[in-house]
């Protein structure tokens, strides 16, 4: 059936068709990501080593006064907590996933694609990948510093390309070559081209920080567009390289 986005990434759609223009200039960008996606799942599978609720206007509700002899009464309306889900998630996901990261089996790259975006911002993407349990994890980051360093600090999910700080949220992007996965997303291979399930990442923080000795640690508080929760620490080095043009 019809895809359906949520009202913020319908609206954002409209940003996007500036943004696609500039994409078109930079086609061979677009390609590389794509050979780089595909050579990492490959090498993932063969284990190859060296990411106020809304008032219904037609019915709304009567506002009850409050009673103040009663404590308990609130005081003032309460907001909701968490994101509001699409009603058809891309998630293949059935439940939660704890990401379990082996130190010996876990390969980390931390790719810098410049200004890509063409937003001031330097974006980067990060590829983490367990050979023995066969699930990659791509973070999408942007961030002010243009030093080629692994960008640290906590990145929150978004759809804006234009926040420092964010992380930007799994979608399916079309283009001229048809549609593919964009941005952050989840995968459990099967086969070298067949996932077993994927899963946008689509709220939730990463925390990237710098040890003494040269590695990361990077805390992982993500949700897919189901409400399934992906949570785990990775200790260790991130690989970097450069496809800054």
């Amino acid at each position: 059936g019809e895809r359906v986005y949520p009202l913020s990434c319908r609206l954002r759609l409209l940003q996007d068709f500036e943004l696609g223009f500039k994409r078109i200039l930079t086609e061979h960008k677009a390609i590389m990501r794509k050979l780089s996606y595909l050579l990492l799942a490959l090498m993932l599978l063969i284990g190859c080593t060296p990411e106020k609720p809304s008032t219904d206007e037609n019915n709304p509700e009567q506002e009850q006064p409050q009673d103040p002899n009663n404590p308990e009464d609130p005081q003032e309306p309460q907001e909701p907590e968490g994101p509001e889900f699409p009603d058809n998630p891309l998630s293949q996901l059935t439940g939660d996933v704890e990401l379990v990261w082996d130190p010996a089996n876990t390969l980390v790259y931390a790719d810098c694609y410049g200004d890509y975006y063409d937003t001031g911002l330097y974006c980067w993407s990060i590829y983490f990948m367990e050979f023995n349990s066969k699930i990659m994890l791509t973070l999408e980051l942007m961030t002010t510093s243009q030093e080629l360093e692994v960008p640290t600090g906590v990145f929150k999910a978004t759809i804006d390309p234009y926040q420092d700080g964010g992380m930007l949220i799994g979608r399916i992007i079309e283009d001229m070559d048809g549609e593919f996965a964009a941005y952050s997303w989840f995968t459990q291979l099967e086969t070298a081209t067949t996932p077993a399930a994927t899963a946008p990442i689509y709220y939730g923080t990463t925390e990237i920080v710098t040890n003494p000795d040269g590695t990361f640690t990077a805390t992982l508080d993500l949700m897919d567009d189901a409400g399934n929760n992906l949570d785990g620490v990775y200790d260790g080095e991130m690989i970097i390289e450069d496809f800054r043009i």
